[in-house]
């Protein structure tokens, strides 16, 4: 066995690159254009996650988007039709909202389903570092149900409201 086959190029618990490899071995280390690329680059997969959403109801000002618990991105469903061919329709959308004192969310809730008003949001998933990596425009919602909730003295949790609306369209816009 050669020499050079016993030279490590690279460090095995810190990772760098052997500063002596090209001196003992009078080659380049194989591994340095690699890891100047390997540095520079972007991970080259990073799932979303489920926590890591904003949704903003509206124009963002009565309702922070803090306030949201839980929701559900668009889901589309299949329809086969006769007279209009097949298509895709919009189901419905879910979200649950922690009730603060102020701003109220059963006030806001409560306007809503009163002045029949159709409702406008946008939905955003983000990446590890707070970038938008996919934006919804969901728009001309229904308001289909409104959930105040449930209390109870043996419970000292927060106070939720539930939503469910039904959109006129969703749209994917990166």
């Amino acid at each position: 066995m050669s020499f050079k086959k016993r030279v490590p190029t690279h460090d095995p618990q810190t990772g760098e690159l052997n500063p002596y490899y090209e001196e003992l071995t009078g080659e380049n280390n194989p591994l340095e254009s690699k890891h100047d690329l390997l540095m520079e680059m972007p991970v080259p997969y990073e799932p979303k996650k489920k926590n890591r959403w904003v949704l903003m109801l509206g124009d963002g000002k009565e309702i922070k988007p803090w306030v949201l618990y839980k929701a559900s991105r668009p889901r589309f469903k299949k329809i086969n039709s006769f007279w209009k061919g097949t298509y895709y329709e919009i189901q419905e959308m879910e979200f649950v909202l922690n009730d603060p004192i102020e701003p109220s969310v059963s006030k806001y809730l409560y306007s809503l389903i009163k002045g029949k008003k159709k409702l406008d949001m946008t939905l955003e998933m983000l990446d590890p570092t707070g970038m938008v990596v996919e934006k919804w425009a969901i728009l001309g919602c229904d308001v289909i149900e409104v959930d105040f909730g449930g209390l109870d003295y043996s419970d000292d949790g927060l106070v939720i409201c539930r939503i469910k609306v039904k959109p006129n369209s969703a749209e994917l816009l990166y």
